[in-house]
């Protein structure tokens, strides 16, 4: 549970290109994105993926995954910017939403 706390707390001891410092101001709302995100994924998605692992009958499994499939639809999907590269916002490394 403490995962999502202690990868911020190395990107934020270890500035990388997982994510930059707060400073300039592009900066910090980039952070905010990337939080947002994060967020949205944890209290949105990822309940719908337990309730698959708890589920007792194939039905049950099925409807968590088609659950879990509209959650990304309607919350993660509007969160992704197209870009050059594969990874959050268009970037072409690794970041901090990934992590």
């Amino acid at each position: 549970t403490e995962s999502a706390i202690v990868a911020q707390f190395l990107a934020d001891a270890h500035p990388s290109h997982l994510l930059p410092q707060s400073t300039p101001v592009e900066n910090a709302l980039y952070r905010a994105r990337v939080a947002f995100f994060v967020d949205a994924f944890i209290s949105k998605v990822v309940p719908h993926f337990f309730a698959g692992v708890r589920a007792a009958t194939e039905e049950e499994r099925d409807a968590a995954a088609e659950e879990l499939v509209k959650a990304v639809v309607k919350e993660i999907e509007p969160l992704l910017v197209d870009g050059k590269g594969p990874f959050f916002g268009g970037s072409d490394r690794l970041t901090l939403a990934e992590v």
